[in-house]
C-alpha cells in the first residue's frame, strides 16, 4: 500500500516519541503501549485525534452509501513481525471510509448514530480496559465493586437503576446486567425462567424431564429460537402464536386496510388452555415491544393477568421499544411492562449508545440469585458471561446522563413523528401502509392495482433498487413479513426506518421525490 503524506500523519506523532525512556528505545514493541510515566500520552491524543479528523472527510459526504465497496481479503495473515502502526491505521482507514453513513438519509434498518460523548467515553474507559467480571456488594454500608479500585462496576448497577426507571420497575428491588445484546439478555431471562420452573434443573439438567414450552409471536426474534435451542429447551418448544387474524388478512387484500400485527389475548390464552390440558408446563411468555420488522408494540397488560392466572414468566422483549416508554403515547401501548417479570432493553439501540449494549432487567433482583457462583478467588457478578466490558457501561452511564428523560422524549419522540408524516405522505401519494404505526417504521406497497402479490412484491423491490442504486437515500426490504401470506406468497414490503435526529418533514419530502423517480422507472 503507498503511503501518502495524509495518512502518514495518522501515527506520526507516536511512531517517532521524542524524550521516551531509554527501555522505550530498546523494542519498537513498547511504543505500541502507553508508558509508565505518560511521556507519550500527548502523543496518543495526537494520534486519536488526526485519526478521527481522517473520518471526518467520509462523515461529511451526505450520501449515506460509500462509493467503494469493501472487500474480504482471503490474502491477510498474521505477520511475521509487527507492521509499522502508522501503515496499519493508514490502511483501516482506507477501509472504514468505505462504511455505510448514519446519516439522516439513512433510513434502512435500525441505523442508530450513536451519542457522541458516549463515544468519547468508550475511548476513555477502554483506555482503563475495566472488566465488570466482578460484582457490586455491601461494604460497610456502602456499595461498592468486589474488583478492589474498580470504577465501571457501580456504574453499571447505577445504569441499571436507571433503566429500570425507564420501564417502570421499582428500582429498589429490581436488578439486571449490562450484557452483549438482546441475545444474550434473552438466553438469561429464559435461563432464569427455566429454573425458577425447573427446580433442580440447574444440577441435574433437562434428561428425563418432561418437555415445557415457551409461547411468544412469529412476530418475535429469533433469539429467542437460539435461547430455547442453547438451554436445552429445545427450538420445536416454542411456540408462535400469528400476529393477524385470516380476517385481517381479507380485508387488508379487498380494502388495503393496514394489519396490526399484533396476537389477540385469545390466542394465547387459547394456547395456554390447550396445554394446560395436556399436561404440559408453559414456563414463560414472550410479547416484543417494538418487532424487528415493524416496531409494532404487542399487547403486554392482557399477559400480566394471564400470567397470574397460569404462573408462567412474563418476559417482555423490549429490546428496541424499551426506551419508548418514555414518551405517553408509546406507553399507553406499552402498558403492564412494569409488573412483568423481566425486561430486554438494548441501549444500543434506541438509547444511542455504541455497540455492543443490551441490558436485562428483572422485576425481582432475587432472581439474580439464580446466576450466581461461589469461586475463591473473587466474587463474580450474577451473569451467564464472564468478563464483560466496564466500558459499555460508562458509555451508557453517560448517554443516559446527557440524554435525561427530555432528551430522549425529544430525539425518539421526532423519530416517531417523522414515520406518522411518512405514512401520511404516502396515503396522499397513493401508496399502502401495510400495518399500523406504533413507532420509527413504515413498511409500505407501491401503487398498483393490476398487481398480484407476487407482481407487488416484486415492483417494490425494484423500487428499493431504484432508490439505492441513485445513493441519496438508503431504505430496506422485507422479504416476509413474519407469518404473513397472501395467496401463497410472503408479503415483501418497503422498508423505511427512522433512527436519525437530524431527519426533517423537508427530507422526507426529498425522499417523496425520489420515490417518485424511482417508482416511474420500476413499473
Amino acid at each position: 500500500m503507498v503511503i501518502n503524506k495524509a495518512n502518514f500523519i495518522v501515527l506520526k506523532a507516536l511512531y517517532f516519541i521524542e524524550g521516551v525512556s531509554w527501555i522505550m528505545r530498546e523494542s519498537k514493541y513498547l511504543r505500541l503501549f502507553l508508558s509508565p510515566d505518560g511521556s507519550n500520552f500527548d502523543s496518543f491524543v495526537e494520534v486519536l485525534r488526526n485519526c478521527m479528523a481522517h473520518l471526518k472527510e467520509w462523515w461529511a459526504v451526505p450520501s449515506p452509501i460509500p462509493e467503494d465497496v469493501d472487500l474480504f481479503r482471503e490474502g491477510s495473515r498474521l505477520p511475521e513481525a509487527g507492521e509499522p502502526p502508522e501503515q496499519v491505521l493508514a490502511d483501516l482507514v482506507v477501509r472504514l471510509k468505505r462504511c455505510r453513513r448514519l446519516n439522516d438519509r439513512n433510513l434502512s434498518f435500525m441505523r442508530p448514530s450513536p451519542n457522541v460523548y458516549s463515544v468519547v467515553v468508550l475511548c476513555m474507559a477502554s483506555l482503563q480496559n475495566p472488566n465488570n467480571a466482578g460484582r457490586v456488594r455491601w461494604v460497610g454500608g456502602k456499595h461498592a465493586a468486589a474488583f478492589q479500585y474498580e470504577v465501571t462496576p457501580n456504574i453499571e448497577e447505577e445504569s441499571i437503576k436507571m433503566l429500570a426507571d425507564i420501564v417502570g420497575f421499582d428500582r429498589s428491588r429490581a436488578g439486571g446486567n449490562i450484557v452483549s445484546g438482546g441475545t444474550v439478555a434473552i438466553l438469561t431471562a429464559l435461563l432464569v425462567a427455566r429454573d425458577k420452573s425447573l427446580k433442580g434443573v440447574a444440577r441435574e439438567g433437562l434428561f428425563g424431564r418432561k418437555s415445557v414450552k415457551v409461547l411468544t409471536s412469529r412476530a418475535s426474534h429469533f433469539a429467542i429460537r437460539k435461547a430455547m435451542r442453547i438451554l436445552g429447551l429445545g427450538e420445536n418448544n416454542l411456540i408462535e402464536v400469528p400476529v393477524a387474524t385470516d380476517e385481517q388478512l381479507k380485508e387488508f387484500v379487498k380494502s388495503r386496510t393496514p394489519l396490526p400485527l399484533k396476537p389477540s389475548e385469545s390466542e394465547y390464552e387459547e394456547r395456554l388452555e390447550e396445554l394446560g390440558k395436556r399436561g404440559e408446563a408453559v414456563i414463560a411468555v414472550i410479547p416484543t415491544v417494538g418487532t424487528t420488522a415493524a416496531r409494532t408494540i404487542e399487547p403486554v397488560e392482557p399477559l400480566v393477568k394471564l400470567r397470574n392466572r397460569y404462573g408462567f414468566q412474563l418476559v417482555v422483549d423490549a429490546a428496541f421499544g424499551g426506551f419508548a416508554r418514555l414518551l405517553d403515547e408509546p406507553a399507553k401501548k406499552m402498558r403492564g411492562i412494569e409488573e412483568s417479570d423481566a425486561v430486554i432493553i438494548d441501549p444500543h439501540k434506541w438509547g444511542y449508545v455504541p455497540y455492543p449494549c443490551g441490558a436485562v432487567l428483572f422485576r425481582n433482583s432475587e432472581d439474580l440469585k439464580l446466576l450466581e457462583y461461589e469461586v475463591p478467588y473473587y466474587e463474580p457478578a450474577p451473569t451467564v458471561e464472564g468478563s464483560r466490558p466496564g466500558s459499555s457501561a460508562a458509555a451508557l452511564w453517560v448517554a443516559l446522563k446527557t440524554l435525561g428523560k427530555e432528551g430522549y422524549r425529544e430525539i425518539i419522540g421526532r423519530c416517531i413523528e417523522n414515520a406518522m408524516y411518512l405514512e401520511k405522505r404516502l396515503r396522499e401519494e397513493g401508496h399502502y401502509p401495510v400495518h399500523e404505526v406504533d413507532l420509527n417504521t413504515v413498511n409500505f406497497d407501491v401503487k398498483c392495482d393490476t398487481c398480484n402479490r407476487r407482481a407487488q412484491n416484486k415492483l417494490n423491490e425494484r423500487v428499493v433498487e431504484e432508490i439505492n442504486k441513485r445513493r441519496r437515500f438508503l431504505i430496506g426490504f422485507i422479504r416476509e413479513l413474519p407469518g404473513i401470506k397472501i395467496d401463497g406468497e410472503p408479503l415483501s414490503t418497503i422498508h423505511v426506518e427512522f433512527m436519525n435526529p437530524y431527519t426533517s418533514e423537508e427530507l422526507i419530502e426529498e425522499f417523496i421525490d425520489e420515490l417518485k423517480h424511482a417508482y416511474r422507472n420500476a413499473i
